[in-house]
């Protein structure tokens, strides 16, 4: 073969690679140009949301590393943990570092200890304590004291000190239906649960969430209205730089009716009848 024809066969060759290399990153979302990368499951909770409510503008890779690479400059990357709540998150330094060059936004969850120089434990399981919100004027739709309940998740606890102005929700146990009217006195102690903090080697700033919240349906996070305010949130003010995203989900446990709905007559009888049903199939009878 000629030398010129080899060298336009390589060069051929090369730009199929990296364009199968890029193909694999965004899976079935390759050709588009997204907003938003995912490194996540393909059934993770929130990527199907997001893909679903910004019409195909969110991307998915396999793994962390190729998300931050597949990511545009100054784009928001989910880093969600596929292994939770067994296993931590594990996110090598060259993450940090290729997003800190390219100006991206990451959500990190469920990390484990040592990743981007956080000092946490091993998972702990949750015990009556809900999520709280830290501060006004951090996620909108929500205020000070707001209670979100994460029911019984399993959580990193964090052995480092984090700045209050850098704390979004803590963990705890409080008194109160949907705030916490007494604080955070009277209660074990509590522990930040979603935060901003700076990878100390790379320079990179993260939101970190101790749980995984992005599994938002299968962990039958509440209320609704709240999770949605969090995510949109998050997304619009944080991960994205246009915003506009509007989330629209529907919990596995959610009321028969909505609040304008009007009861059919035989609302009562059914009633009773779906709670006989529900304690004949639960056997505790």
């Amino acid at each position: 073969m000629h030398p010129c024809m080899r060298y336009r066969f390589a060069l051929i060759l090369s730009l199929l690679c990296s364009v199968m290399t890029v193909n694999s990153a965004f899976g079935d979302d390759a050709g588009k140009t997204p907003s938003l990368v995912f490194a996540a499951d393909a059934s993770n909770d929130l990527y199907v949301i997001a893909h679903e409510s910004m019409q195909g503008k969110v991307a998915r890779a396999d793994t962390p590393l190729q998300a931050v690479k597949a990511a545009t400059d100054g784009g928001g990357v989910v880093l969600a943990a596929d292994g939770y709540p067994d296993k931590p998150l594990v996110v090598a330094d060259e993450v940090f570092a290729i997003a800190k060059r390219k100006g991206l936004k990451l959500y990190l969850e469920f990390p484990a200890a040592g990743t981007a120089g956080l000092k946490l434990d091993g998972p702990a399981k949750n015990s009556l304590k809900r999520l709280v919100v830290n501060q006004d004027g951090v996620l909108d739709g929500l205020k000070k004291m707001h209670i979100l309940d994460p029911h019984e998740c399993v959580y990193i606890p964090v052995r480092q000190e984090i700045d209050p102005k850098r704390r979004w929700l803590t963990l705890a146990k409080v008194a109160g239906y949907d705030t916490a009217v007494y604080g955070f006195s009277g209660g074990a102690d509590p522990m930040p649960a979603v935060f901003t903090h700076v990878d100390p080697k790379s320079g990179q700033e993260m939101i970190v969430a101790t749980t995984g919240l992005s599994h938002l349906i299968r962990g039958r996070l509440a209320p609704t209205a709240r999770w949605d305010a969090f995510w949109e949130s998050v997304l619009n003010d944080y991960l994205l730089p246009k915003g506009g995203v509007d989330l629209r989900w529907t919990p596995l446990l959610h009321p028969m009716y909505a609040k304008d709905d009007t009861l059919p007559k035989n609302a009562r009888i059914e009633a009773i009848e779906r709670g006989i049903e529900w304690f004949s199939n639960s056997r505790q009878l």
